[in-house]
């Protein structure tokens, strides 16, 4: 098992490392030129900038201590792939912060009845972009429920980096524990996204 030691910094007021955050760190270990059947999961938050990743090709190695706040799985060039990313726990620092203005991908966004597009070039990452869009849509559904909207789970069919001519189409509410919807590029279908309502 290869593990890595990172820094990820927190988004404006946050306390914690975003889930998009977490997963492009994560992709990003991922060299293959063919990466496909992405299953990524965030369990819990992760409160440190400081943090570990760790590769495997097997899950019979000893994996690091649980629970996870995140991990994913993948086929990369042909061979499974897995990660994992725990708070490093032997560092203590002061937080780092970054700005993020999620304003800029709101304002390009298009609303429809059950579902929330762009046309337009997304200033941020694909899966920033996205996440963002579907809090956005879950906002705008449901606005009289309270709670945070958490991002809790995403399945690609590959690795995708497009910030244009994107959707989420709301499919399942599942009283409000997981909220799966579509996310397509051009009407095509090329994952899922899901969210929970964390209530107050």
């Amino acid at each position: 098992m290869h593990a890595k030691k990172i820094e990820i910094p927190f988004k404006e007021d946050r306390a914690y490392v975003q889930g998009p955050d977490l997963y492009n760190a994560m992709m990003a270990e991922i060299s293959a030129k063919k990466i496909s059947d992405i299953h990524f999961s965030v369990h819990a938050f992760l409160r440190k900038n400081q943090c570990r990743i760790y590769k495997t090709d097997t899950l019979l190695e000893t994996k690091p201590s649980l629970p996870l706040p995140a991990h994913l799985t993948t086929n990369a060039d042909g061979k499974d792939i897995f990660l994992f990313i725990e708070e490093d726990p032997l560092v203590e620092a002061a937080p780092k912060k970054v700005r993020f203005d999620e304003e800029a991908i709101h304002a390009i966004c298009t609303n429809d009845h059950e579902s929330i597009s762009i046309s337009d070039t997304s200033p941020f990452s694909f899966m920033e972009t996205v996440v963002s869009m579907k809090k956005e849509l879950m906002m705008r559904i449901y606005p009289g429920v309270e709670g945070k909207w958490i991002f809790t789970k995403a399945d690609l069919k590959s690795r995708f980096e497009k910030q244009s001519n994107l959707k989420i189409k709301l499919l399942h509410n599942m009283q409000f524990k997981l909220i799966k919807s579509a996310i397509l590029h051009k009407s095509e279908i090329i994952g899922h996204l899901y969210f929970s309502l964390l209530k107050s």
